[in-house]
């Protein structure tokens, strides 16, 4: 009863469901969910070559064994130039006690070259192209704590010239023209190992369940533009690795930090889309620390090794909360700190950041905002401070905020 009491309010038909979450469905019995999207994540009346409708549908499966099945399928369709795009990803969990997934995706749509870009230049019309692409992939745990992920994706990249675009906003939001190229064809393996020592796990009948480790994450990735090989026009060798851990520090909070470098080992055919870039910050809007700056002014191309590092501390209240009548606000204490070094342009950069947050109730969902104060300094600015928000949602699946 308690079970079909919950399934009934989820799958209750509510106006900001059909208005902005979208509208869900699980039949426990089944073991099965699906979700339609929202208006809001249906109607596009921004975007790249004019006003898009995008309808979306997201399927879920699990069977007796544990097995799992993700997809999710889009249509697209543009109303200035009569296109019609879409796409669809599968991921099916044949091995729950070693988490081997296997993925498949195919995919006709825009993409874009700087994928993680500030939001002032990610919109421009040059970084945006056609793609069509098919995409598979395995990921596999061969023994505890150690991970292999390997992917192999065929694309054809074409430019956009020849679409029509929306200028009525161009004199509020600069913008330019689309990068004109010829055609061509890429196939990219990637390959990713990754390993966490002393990762404990409980062993259930059907499947493996992660308690967590006291050792953090190292990972190496290598990608490979493989050329001539059905036509592909790249040829490129990169490598990556890092380390990533997140832990909590008694009663004082919780830390994150994350340190990595990479380098390209060829580059005879680099093509843009395949160019690895250090994104410039955003105005106002505050990005993931642990994956970007909050004070770099500059996008850098980068082909040579660089040198990256991020930490940030939640004190979750345990501060705050010491301040006679402040632990009734729920207001949460942040702070952190970001280095940056690319030899290939002598560039250092350097900063500090702290900032307050709250959790919120919203429909049924937790929402965080936050304010943040940024110092950064290096060799190519001058100590430069400023100021950032945030709005964060819980992801519903594996309850954790995105930093």
């Amino acid at each position: 009863e308690y079970t079909d009491s919950i399934d009934a309010i989820f799958n209750k038909v509510t106006a900001l469901k059909v208005l902005w979450w979208g509208i869900d469905h699980r039949n426990r019995a089944k073991k099965t969910q699906w979700t339609i999207n929202s208006i809001a994540g249906t109607a596009r009346p921004i975007y790249i070559a004019g006003p898009r409708v995008s309808p979306g549908f997201f399927y879920f499966k699990k069977w007796e064994n544990e097995r799992t099945l993700d997809a999710y399928s889009e249509a697209s369709i543009g109303f200035l130039n009569s296109d019609i795009k879409g796409s669809t990803n599968w991921a099916y969990r044949y091995n729950p006690f070693h988490f081997g997934t296997f993925t498949g995706g195919f995919s006709h749509d825009f993409d874009v070259i700087r994928g993680y870009d500030a939001i002032t230049q990610i919109y421009k019309r040059d970084n945006f192209i056609e793609t069509t692409d098919l995409t598979v992939g395995n990921e596999y745990e061969v023994f505890n704590g150690f991970y292999f992920e390997s992917t192999l994706s065929f694309a054809e990249r074409r430019s956009l010239k020849g679409y029509k675009f929306l200028k009525v906003a161009d004199s509020i939001l600069p913008n330019n023209d689309p990068s004109s190229f010829q055609p061509y064809q890429a196939f990219i393996m990637d390959l990713t190992f990754k390993y966490t020592p002393g990762q404990k796990y409980m062993r259930e009948p059907n499947r493996k369940v992660i308690l967590g480790s006291k050792w953090p994450t190292f990972y190496v990735a290598y990608e490979k533009g493989i050329n001539k090989i059905f036509g592909s026009d790249v040829d490129h060798d990169y490598v990556m690795g890092g380390i990533i851990q997140t832990f909590k520090i008694g009663t004082l909070g919780t830390s994150s930090y994350h340190a990595k470098t990479g380098f390209f080992l060829n580059t005879k055919s680099l093509k843009d889309a395949d160019q690895k870039y250090h994104r410039r910050s955003d105005p106002i809007w505050f990005s993931n620390p642990l994956h970007s700056f909050q004070g770099l002014d500059s996008t850098l191309p980068t082909q040579k090794i660089y040198y990256e590092g991020h930490f940030v501390h939640h004190d979750n209240g345990s501060i705050i909360n010491k301040i006679p009548f402040m632990k009734k606000t729920g207001i949460g204490l942040v702070a952190g700190t970001g280095v940056l070094y690319v030899p290939e342009f002598n560039w250092q950069h350097f900063e500090l950041l702290g900032g307050l947050e709250r959790n919120f109730k919203l429909s049924k969902r937790r929402l965080r905002i936050g304010i943040y104060g940024v110092l950064s300094d290096g060799n190519k600015i001058d100590p430069t401070p400023t100021w950032k928000v945030s709005f964060a949602i819980l992801n519903n699946r594996n309850l954790k905020w995105n930093f």
